[in-house]
């Protein structure tokens, strides 16, 4: 009880933080944090589907997953040079992370899953425009 009382004196950024951290080791407290969010702009919304339904056209395109958003596969759909510079990027910046972690209850919660893929996510302003 300490803890969540102690969540509305954090600023919305810290409590974002807080949330992620806990969401990291397996922890993500829906009763404390709230659901994470799914809205996004009407505008961003149509303009995302267009380009999936696009995507989606392509004869070498399957669709991984449909819920709870779509999720396609397409091979080769960045030339090689980008793969190779965005990789480049992500290996210079450090922004590598595992995209699945050990939940609580394991010995070495929050830690990567052996096998599964790790992520980067280019989302500063600095990789708008690369490649």
């Amino acid at each position: 009880a300490g803890f969540e009382l102690s969540l509305p004196r954090l600023s919305d950024e810290r409590r974002r933080l807080v949330a992620w951290a806990c969401a990291e080791v397996g922890a993500a407290m829906p009763e404390a944090f709230g659901r994470a969010p799914f809205g996004v702009g009407e505008e961003a919304a149509r303009r995302t589907f267009d380009a999936l339904e696009a995507l989606a056209a392509r004869p070498e395109a399957s669709f991984v997953s449909l819920h709870p958003v779509p999720v396609l596969s397409i091979k080769d759909v960045v030339p090689e040079e980008h793969r190779e510079a965005l990789i480049r990027l992500a290996d210079e910046a450090e922004l590598w992370r595992p995209s699945v972690r050990k939940g609580k209850g394991h010995a070495d919660s929050g830690a990567p899953v052996d096998g599964r893929p790790w992520s980067a996510l280019l989302g500063a302003e600095s990789h708008l425009m690369h490649p």
